[in-house]
């Protein structure tokens, strides 16, 4: 799992570190790898593949970079045609699938940088979530108009169905190894939806708020354990995490919740399923707390969230680190919601103000100009009269 920009977990160590950071670490657990090496931007989004020992980053600036974790030992880096806002492995772990802002899905090959990108399927809008099926022949992509796409792997032109059902934007979506023919999806919607995606139907409604309250929630990750059968939620900007039984696949329901002291930013199961989750410090001045929840005796509920006390927990927690001018955005996925005609996000009504100012003064100059030309015209054709008049007969 992977918690953020800067340091990457695996096999419940901390086993890679830039070198700027490895003199905060307890390095007993951790290794060097150059600066130079890491993506110089925020993450947006990671996959791993067990088949090859593969792990691959994208980056806000572009960046795709994959390392071998039993090295780790960086295999390629490249710059992607457009910002990859998703990735996905294939089966056997030898094409990297890039799913980018402006709807296109891509395949590398994972250790040749050199190597082209061939373009494999297409959406209209923007493409929020991506995965693979569990038998690898269908790859399942979600965008920003509602919809859920389901095709055929490589040849995704071949489009299986489309699972429509969402009313907001898509950000997560989920096939649980232990239900292979179920999708659970997820996004700027009050519920998730479970679906038969073979067939494009709706198995299921699972609210995730309160009957007749009108929060916004915003889903950020949608996981589940092979063995107990949980599905973990978490929400954007939440300090909550929602567990749901699907011991039923088609019939889930709902867990008591797990309730934090900070906003949760990541979730990730351990082989026995323990829940860990990394978040915000208690205050400013506290280390990044990575926390875990132990599954009790009945593999249905979970002890209260605490430090583990081990060395994965206090290989989080980082001190004296320099400050930075600003955090990067973590709540980026809730500015996918579209608002009615004429509405701006916050974020953007700045935007929106410069670009009316702008078009009231482009509209202004143009009729200066107008004016300008018309009064320029009358002018000609006054003096045209008065030569006129003044030509001898």
């Amino acid at each position: 799992m992977s918690f953020c920009d800067q340091v990457c977990y695996y096999s419940g160590r901390i086993v890679a570190a830039p070198e700027s950071l490895c003199n905060q670490l307890v390095t007993r657990n951790s290794r060097a790898i150059p600066d130079a090496c890491f993506p110089t931007g925020n993450i947006l989004s990671f996959a791993f593949s067990a088949e090859t020992g593969r792990l691959a980053v994208t980056a806000e600036n572009k960046q795709v970079t994959c390392w071998d974790v039993s090295t780790w030992e960086r295999v390629s880096n490249r710059i992607a045609i457009k910002r990859a806002n998703c990735v996905s492995f294939a089966k056997n772990g030898s094409k990297l699938l890039i799913g980018d802002k402006f709807g296109d899905v891509y395949s590398i090959t994972p250790d040749d940088e050199a190597a082209k990108e061939a373009l494999i399927l297409g959406h209209v809008s923007m493409l929020t979530a991506m995965t693979m099926s569990k038998g690898g022949d269908y790859v399942l992509t979600a965008d920003r108009d509602e919809k859920v796409r389901v095709s055929r792997y490589p040849l995704a032109f071949d489009i299986i169905q489309f699972c429509l059902g969402h009313k907001e934007f898509i950000s997560a979506l989920h096939i649980p190894s232990f239900a292979p023919h179920l999708l659970i999806s997820g996004g700027g919607d009050p519920f998730l939806l479970s679906w038969d995606y073979h067939a494009g139907k709706i198995l299921q409604t699972i609210p995730l708020v309160a009957q007749g309250s009108n929060a916004e929630v915003t889903v950020t990750s949608i996981i589940s354990h092979p063995k107990s059968k949980i599905v973990a939620v978490t929400l954007e900007g939440s300090s909550s995490v929602l567990l749901f039984s699907a011991q039923d696949p088609t019939a889930v329901v709902q867990l008591p919740t797990l309730e934090l002291a900070s906003t949760q930013h990541s979730v990730a199961f351990d082989s026995p399923g323990n829940l860990w989750i990394a978040a915000d410090p208690v205050s400013p001045t506290s280390p990044l707390l990575l926390l875990v929840a132990r599954i009790g005796a009945d593999g249905r509920t979970f002890s209260a969230p605490q430090l583990s006390g081990d060395a994965v927990s206090s290989n989080t927690a980082l001190t004296n680190v320099p400050p930075v001018a600003a955090l990067p955005d973590l709540a980026f996925r809730s500015k996918l919601r579209k608002l009615p005609q004429g509405q701006h996000h916050p974020v953007f009504a700045e935007k929106a103000r410069k670009m009316a100012v702008d078009k009231e003064k482009k509209a202004a100059i143009k009729k200066e100009n107008v004016e300008k030309r018309k009064l320029a015209q009358q002018e000609r054709q006054e003096s045209k009269k008065v030569k006129i008049a003044e030509t001898p007969r």
